[in-house]
């Protein structure tokens, strides 16, 4: 047993994957498979890495669903480095056996390793929220609290008896109603209580209302958590607008949380240059523009085009200063 994949069908269990690096989003089994084959690259790679999450269950416990979170190492294009995963997976036959589906797993040491993912609190409760909406089992104690809060009395100090784990689940289990009442008190919200509801929004997909609602709040809002909020919005939408914040002369944390949660406008190469002209305009963005291009160029949905905009012929001196500067990092030993 070579891969994580065989390991859990040979132990007939069911299993699911979710990227935990940029935004919880479930990756296609065959994509996960092509990926630890090494037949593709890591769909989202972060930090050169892979963070994801397999949530798997025995053949008689399917609603008792257990949790790796891992963390595994890729290479410069993105693709699996076989030996970390090789290594991890040692580990577990030597802990659980061949024959998962009959070992006794401790969960504490299900993730007491050297690969393992340590999640922040608020990417925990939205992957807790969305697995117990997959097994139709009933949401957290703090979900009408985070429910009537939002789409009824926001006020300036309610939000402080909210459990997070509240907010991930309201919006994990959103509906039409939810979300247009949620859309109509949006501009009410006090600004921690906007900004913990953006961290669970950036992991789902927008309703139109919201994304509506989110795009029709004054500039004096436009900061990087509005960025994350819309981060599940429909892309051709959002293109104008991320056009439009690219011509404002943005501050460095909107380029960074664009480069991170947006990076799907960045998949032609005269949207890369325009970001790229934007960071060499920004005063601290010397400091981030290496780590910006690496970013974007270990993404596969954007390598192309952002290797394609460090050689356009069109660029300014400030950028084109940068860019000499990139390469001459890159070809010192």
């Amino acid at each position: 047993m070579s891969t994580i994949d065989q390991v859990l069908t040979l132990g007939n269990c069911q299993y699911s994957v979710y990227d935990m690096g940029r935004v919880i989003r479930r990756i296609d089994k065959q994509n996960f498979v092509d990926f630890e084959q090494g037949a593709a690259p890591y769909p989202y790679p972060i930090q050169g890495h892979a963070c994801f999450a397999v949530v798997f269950s025995k053949p008689d416990q399917v609603h008792t669903p257990y949790l790796w979170l891992l963390k595994l190492p890729l290479d410069e294009v993105s693709k699996l480095v076989f030996a970390a995963r090789d290594d991890f997976l040692r580990m577990v036959i030597e802990a659980l056996g061949q024959d998962i589906a009959n070992a006794e797993i401790d969960t504490e040491a299900l993730n007491n390793h050297a690969y393992s993912l340590k999640p922040s609190m608020e990417k925990l409760a939205v992957l807790n929220a969305r697995i117990r909406a997959k097994l139709h089992q009933p949401a957290s104690i703090y979900y009408e609290s985070a429910h009537n809060y939002f789409t009824q009395y926001p006020s300036e100090t309610g939000w402080q008896a909210i459990g997070f784990q509240g907010i991930a689940d309201l919006v994990e289990r959103m509906d039409k109603a939810t979300a247009q009442q949620l859309s109509e008190l949006l501009d009410q919200l006090p600004e921690p209580a906007f900004c913990a509801l953006s961290q669970c929004l950036e992991h789902c997909q927008l309703p139109p209302s919201l994304q509506l609602a989110l795009l029709g709040l004054p500039p004096s809002k436009r900061d990087p958590f509005w960025l994350r909020s819309l981060t599940g919005g429909q892309v051709k939408a959002l293109t104008p607008v991320i056009s439009e914040l690219l011509d404002a002369s943005p501050s460095v944390d909107m380029l960074i949380t664009l480069c991170a949660r947006h990076w799907q406008q960045f998949s032609n190469a005269e949207q890369v240059h325009k970001l790229l002209e934007s960071v060499v305009a920004c005063p601290q963005g010397h400091e981030v523009f290496t780590s910006l291009v690496a970013d974007l160029s270990a993404l596969p949905e954007c390598r192309d085009a952002a290797l394609t905009a460090l050689r356009a012929p069109n660029r300014s001196a400030a950028l084109a200063a940068a860019i000499g500067q990139l390469f001459q990092q890159l070809a010192r030993p």
